[in-house]
């Protein structure tokens, strides 16, 4: 008769610690999806702003170039101004003016409102030019505490 040998397999201690380093890889992984999550809903909430924003510039260039939409603003100011907090400080500083419709500058998709501005400058580039930075802004759904976001375009037109 043979006699078992208890030295084969793990015992108790090698088993447990290999469930923790075991739960403690998953617990990362499942924070990774959760980062995923997040990041999946802003680059949707992103998408939907430059879509909106190429709809907005394309309809910006087919108007005359006489529109109202067109008019340049009334302080020059910088062309190259990113954020309309800076570039808007004056309410004639970028449209909406306030005897446009308002209709034209707000989108509401999937429970996430949009925010359009455009601000127009003459002859930039050159003359019979203007030059139109188009700004989309959304707060975002996907943190904790409400945030901000903002996108910018720019275009040209010609008459």
């Amino acid at each position: 008769m043979k006699m078992l040998d208890s030295r084969k397999g793990f015992t108790l201690l090698e088993v447990l610690i290999a469930f923790i380093i075991l739960a403690v890889g998953l617990l990362g992984l499942a924070a990774l999806q959760i980062i995923a999550i997040k990041a999946n809903a802003f680059s949707k909430e992103m998408t939907q702003a430059s879509a909106i924003a190429q709809a907005k510039l394309e309809e910006l260039k087919n108007l005359p170039f006489s529109d109202v939409k067109l008019h340049p603003t009334d302080s020059p100011g910088s062309s190259d101004c990113d954020d309309p907090n800076l570039c808007c400080l004056e309410e004639q500083d970028c449209h909406p003016f306030p005897n446009e419709s308002e209709d034209w500058y707000q989108e509401e998709i999937k429970g996430v409102t949009y925010m359009i501005r455009h601000k127009v400058w003459e002859n930039t580039p050159s003359n019979g030019m203007r030059k139109v930075k188009l700004w989309v802004e959304w707060v975002g759904t996907t943190a904790e505490q409400p945030q901000r976001h903002l996108a910018t375009f720019t275009t040209i037109v010609y008459e």
